[in-house]
């Protein structure tokens, strides 16, 4: 009999083990294109069906974890990760020019494309790009350069009212 220790479902592709036989299954999903669950209204596709579960939260606003130092509701256990950072100033992710400290890679990811220059989000109306997928939704939201949002102490005008 095998201990539960051992691995006997290997990944052909990579070398990974697991367990048992499904998580390989779920693992192989990872070296192939296929996304065979999809969300009707959104169209958004997924390789795992709960990933699909966990996408719905977005559009049910279901958040089922509560964070009890602040009692803030999140809809994932990995945003929660990200979450608690905030409370205890830690900061994993520094860049590699500046040794500015970050609390999430894909912040990091952001800022170092000022760096090298990489603008990989692209209007589909001017081809204008962005380092940014936060101010590629500005230039969309705006195309003409409208700015409606105005400050009522300065009198500064804004295209998004945040």
């Amino acid at each position: 009999m095998q201990s539960y220790r051992e691995q006997p479902f290997t990944c052909g592709i990579c070398k990974k083990s697991y367990n048992l036989s499904s998580t390989l299954n779920l693992h192989l999903r990872t070296h192939i294109e296929e996304q065979p669950f999809t969300f009707d209204i959104c169209r958004m596709s997924f390789k795992v069906l709960g990933y699909l579960k966990l996408h719905l939260r977005n559009h049910t606003g279901e958040q089922p974890i509560t964070f009890d130092v602040c009692n803030k509701s999140l809809s994932r256990s990995d945003v929660l990760k990200l979450h608690v950072r905030t409370h205890n100033g830690e900061t994993p992710f520094t860049c590699f020019v500046w040794e500015k400290h970050f609390s999430q890679s894909s912040n990091l990811k952001l800022h170092v494309r000022t760096h090298i220059g990489e603008r990989p989000f692209t209007c589909v109306v001017c081809e204008k790009h962005f380092s940014n997928p936060g101010n590629l939704k500005v230039h969309v939201c705006t195309p003409n350069g409208e700015r409606p949002f105005s400050c009522p102490v300065c009198e500064k005008h804004f295209s998004q009212l945040t």
